[in-house]
């Protein structure tokens, strides 16, 4: 019976130890980090198209991001009227976004884009899984 007891026991103890660890593990997951960018206005349609050309794909996925939205027909819900291009980009964290901002190719299409557009850039972290 005391062997029953110390095996009931230890099992008990062990699945305490493993909960905590596993507690431990997911607090320790960082949130994901998003790009978000809101056109306003766009001056120079044709300017901005050329540029957006020049960003890759393959860049943005070789330093870790993936789109989300790349959407030109926002519909608004209430308030103010949409943007007329809304841009949503995905990151694991916020290197990965550092390394996508000092791509050339982001650098050259960010230059265009704040003259030929009303817009805005900005990070925001998500919510951890």
């Amino acid at each position: 019976m005391t062997i029953s007891y110390r095996l009931a026991l230890a099992s008990v103890a062990s699945m305490a130890v493993g909960a905590a660890v596993v507690t431990e593990l997911r607090a320790q997951v960082k949130p994901p980090v998003y790009v978000v960018i809101d056109i306003s206005e766009m001056a120079d349609a044709a300017a901005f198209a050329k540029a957006a050309s020049v960003a890759s794909l393959q860049e943005l996925v070789s330093v870790g991001g993936r789109y989300l939205v790349r959407s030109t027909k926002p519909v608004a819900l209430d308030g103010s009227a949409p943007p007329s291009r809304f841009v949503l980009i995905a990151f694991d964290n916020e290197a990965q976004v550092t390394a996508w901002r000092n791509l050339p190719s982001t650098k050259e299409v960010t230059d265009i884009r704040l003259k030929v557009t009303k817009s805005r850039s900005f990070e925001v972290e998500g919510l951890a899984n």
